[in-house]
């Protein structure tokens, strides 16, 4: 008995099935790349108050949290996108509020038109203006170190 160019037999049912394709050249292997994730935590003092700050950079997106000393909460979250346009403003929404200001929002506005990054932000700090300019200075300048 005969058998095709592929092993099978004609006598055996198989000659109607058509062999598979023959494979030349080259194979190459694909190799799963590392999860491509770092997590960082910060504590600075401003005045006689302790800052807590997480921040966990991924690819294309980082999540950002700030909170003081007793007050260790996932209050406000915030998703902002990066414009898509370089002269636009970047978009975006908060989906926990605990305040009326919005200030994890507009705080993610700010970073991902300057960084051009996918931001989650939430701060969680008592309405003390110099408080936060402080905060997001930390933030920024953290960030600059992973991003410049």
């Amino acid at each position: 008995m005969s058998q095709l160019s592929c092993g099978h037999s004609p006598g055996h049912g198989l000659s109607d099935v058509p062999c598979p394709p023959k494979i030349t050249g080259t194979t190459s292997v694909n190799k799963v790349a590392a999860p491509q994730i770092q997590i960082h935590t910060y504590s600075h003092l401003f005045h006689s108050q302790q800052i807590h700050f997480q921040l966990t950079i991924l690819k294309d997106s980082v999540f950002i949290w700030v909170g003081s000393e007793g007050n260790e909460i996932l209050g406000d979250l915030a998703i902002i996108m990066p414009p898509l346009l370089r002269n636009k403003g970047s978009t975006g929404t908060t989906i926990l509020k605990s305040d009326v200001e919005e200030l994890s929002k507009q705080f993610g506005q700010k970073l991902a038109t300057k960084f051009n990054k996918q931001f989650f932000v939430s701060i969680n700090l008592p309405p003390n203006a110099e408080e936060i300019t402080f905060a997001e200075k930390k933030v920024i300048d953290i960030l600059k170190e992973f991003f410049s």
